[in-house]
């Protein structure tokens, strides 16, 4: 209760990108769309929107892990621009989990990844979100709607084998906009602004047995 209560006056001062604040721009080639972000890159947004891990939890069912855990997901106003402009977007979600050796060392035992791919369809005005392990596909009618599909995560994976039943487990998520999925000039320049480095701070639990 404390951390939603935590999150909601983050919330307050956190700002997202109305739908109706980004219009399609000309159809332009890859060069020009490039030559238009540099534009748009030169001048940062105000307000800065990082990714924020809500809450989470994990538990051992059957030798799987099962995760749950709830994003808040909103993107700056450049990466906005971008995706309209015809760039896509990677998004990814990484999963940690360790062993515990005590309070104060911990070994990392197992990692995943799991990424979706943002597009912006300039012919039917719709966004869509792919999901790259399944293939499957999803559109949406505005840009909150597609993150918002994104914002509940629930995941379940086969434990390693080298896990025992009295081993202390705990799981570290985090949330994260993949900037060296970007075109190459976008991607230099990408890494020296901040409205691209949006991530979530890693948030962590032990895991129930």
């Amino acid at each position: 209760m404390q951390q939603k209560q935590a999150y909601n006056q983050i919330r307050k001062h956190r700002s997202k990108i109305p739908a109706g604040d980004l219009a399609p721009t000309i159809n332009l080639p890859l060069v020009g769309r490039i030559g238009l972000l540099f534009v748009l890159l030169l001048s940062l947004s105000v307000a800065h929107a990082d990714f924020v891990v809500i809450g989470g939890n994990s538990v051992v069912e059957r030798n799987r892990l099962r995760t749950d855990a709830e994003l808040d997901l909103a993107l700056d106003r450049t990466p906005a621009e971008a995706l309209v402009a015809g760039i896509p977007l990677s998004l990814s979600v990484d999963i940690r989990l360790y062993r515990l050796k005590g309070p104060l060392w911990k070994k990392q035992i197992a990692d995943w990844r799991y990424r979706h791919v943002l597009d912006y369809h300039r012919l039917s005005g719709r966004y869509s979100v792919e999901n790259l392990a399944s293939g499957q596909m999803k559109t949406f009618t505005t840009l909150i709607e597609a993150l918002n599909s994104l914002s509940l995560v629930h995941i379940s994976e086969k434990l390693p084998i080298s896990i025992h039943d009295n081993d202390r487990l705990q799981v570290r998520l985090r949330a994260r906009l993949e900037t060296n999925e970007l075109p190459a000039p976008l991607r230099l320049i990408a890494l020296f602004f901040r409205d691209w480095q949006q991530t979530s701070e890693w948030q962590q639990w032990e895991i129930a047995r």
